[in-house]
């Protein structure tokens, strides 16, 4: 009899996993569905799907490096160094059609940092360089576009905008600027005007993440010399809660905050021992929930942090074996939902958490390929989120 039912257990496995591929195959739409036709059991990454061709079918699209929801549709911003970054868009986050190329008509916009809905239209922040400095593009539909922000605020060494956030009905902007430091923008639609002095006034030269957080906005800082920091506001006015990167200046940059269950998270980029995560219940007190990038020291590029249902999904950086991602429930317990670059280990990575976007009650991530090695093209991972992960966990200390 154990033989027979056995066998009869093991066609149920089967079943269950050839179900989940079925589902995968299909264009689902951007609404609810049952989640149950989303469950498999997996230690591998049959729990994703990928959703675009690589590059959108130009290899010179080298990453995907904006994910946003707008309208009914998902928006999508690459990175071309070659003839300026395109947005492309989709309403089932299957079939895709592109909405913008050649950077906006200026092939200086090489990336589309980050996408943000505000007031009802949708801007983009791009990726330039120290002659034209960054811009900022306006949408109310999502096709036609009006360039508001040019030459990186009056100043060129804006070379990008990192990220972008709405705090208080205002939207906020944080450049990288590695000559006179880091600025953040703000505007309520019309006139903008800086709120930090540059570089929060030491060596702060990139702004990589911003949070809203118990009424205050966040911002985590890229800082080589001393270590990353986080800035806490009231929408004016900056007061440090973190320096010296959690007392190691290997943690050079704060990648991402997000607010989970009550507590701010923070991730760090280390090349040296590996990304950490930390967090705060009151934004000042910070305790250590992951060192040494989840047991892999390559895990070294910390890149995205977002909050997806019940949990705290994780995006790794490395680029030796590829991006991993990980979730807990809790921020203690970790369990591993994606491995070794979703099959590709030139998948390094998602662009912060900027190309991270939930669409349709489903998580979808954007990727950074390691484009000197893999010229193929960034991905668009759909994951099915209800799969069973065994048995890869681990616990924080």
């Amino acid at each position: 009899m154990r033989p027979r039912f056995l066998a009869i257990g093991l066609l149920g496995v089967v079943l269950v996993l050839l179900l989940a591929t079925a589902v995968a195959a299909q264009e689902l739409p951007p609404i609810p569905i049952s989640h149950n036709i989303e469950t498999s059991v997996s230690t591998s990454n049959t729990a994703w799907t990928q959703v675009n061709n690589d590059g959108f079918g130009n290899v010179d699209n080298n990453a995907i490096y904006a994910l946003e929801p707008f309208g009914n549709f998902l928006y999508a911003g690459t990175y071309n160094a070659n003839t300026g970054a395109q947005l492309w868009r989709s309403a089932n986050g299957f079939t895709w059609n592109s909405v913008i190329t050649n950077g906006f008509d200026y092939a200086h916009n090489t990336g589309v940092d980050d996408l943000i809905e505000f007031g009802g239209s949708l801007y983009a922040s791009t990726a330039a360089d120290s002659i034209n400095g960054a811009e900022v593009w306006r949408s109310i539909n999502g096709v036609d576009w009006t360039r508001i922000i040019s030459g990186g605020f009056d100043d060129t060494n804006n070379e990008e905008i990192w990220n972008m956030v709405v705090f208080s009905n205002t939207l906020y902007a944080g450049t990288i600027n590695s000559v006179s430091g880091a600025e953040v923008w703000r505007t309520s639609g019309t006139v903008w005007q800086q709120t930090n002095n540059d570089g929060f006034g030491t060596a702060n030269n990139g702004i990589a993440a911003f949070a809203v957080f118990t009424n205050s906005l966040y911002a985590g800082t890229q800082n080589t010399t001393a270590g990353g920091e986080i800035w806490q506001s009231d929408g004016i006015t900056w007061t440090p809660v973190m320096t010296g990167g959690f007392g190691s200046i290997d943690n050079e940059i704060i990648a991402s905050l997000t607010g989970f269950k009550g507590d701010l998270y923070a991730l760090t980029r280390n090349h040296a021992t590996g990304s950490e995560v930390w967090r705060s219940s009151n934004g000042i007190s910070w305790t250590e929930v992951i060192s040494g990038g989840l047991g892999n020291l390559d895990n070294n590029r910390g890149y995205g942090l977002s909050v997806f249902g019940d949990h705290l999904y994780l995006v790794t950086g490395n680029i030796d074996s590829g991006a991993e991602v990980w979730r807990t429930t809790d921020g203690t317990t970790w369990e591993q939902v994606c491995f070794t670059g979703w099959g590709d280990s030139n998948n390094i990575g998602s662009y912060w958490d900027n190309s991270i976007a939930i669409f349709g009650d489903r998580l979808f991530i954007g990727t950074v390929k390691n484009w000197t090695v893999d010229p193929t093209g960034g991905e668009i991972w759909l994951h099915l989120h209800n799969t069973v992960f065994l048995p890869l966990v681990v616990s924080s200390k």
